[in-house]
């Protein structure tokens, strides 16, 4: 019987909105990361791009800033639902 309750109230915690938008922001965050190349090498029109381009690196910077902020969130509501 715990196992089923334990199970309900972990389906209530990731239905939260908190959870749920540090998800999204997690994904987005990543999907940021692996993309800058890509997105780097349209915005120079060029096939080479290098390590220290600051459009790729400022693109990675910013989806590493997502991560953190949804990593930070999923604390925070951690440290509120006890």
């Amino acid at each position: 019987m715990n196992l089923i309750n334990a199970s309900i109230s972990l389906m209530e915690a990731i239905l939260t909105p908190e959870f749920l938008t540090a998800i999204i922001l997690g994904i987005l965050g990543t999907a940021t990361i692996f993309v800058a190349k890509r997105v780097t090498k349209t915005i120079r029109k060029t096939n080479f791009v290098s390590a220290d381009d600051k459009v790729f690196i400022t693109i990675r910077i910013f989806g590493v800033c997502l991560v953190m902020i949804a990593f930070i969130m999923l604390i925070l509501g951690s440290i509120s639902n006890f």
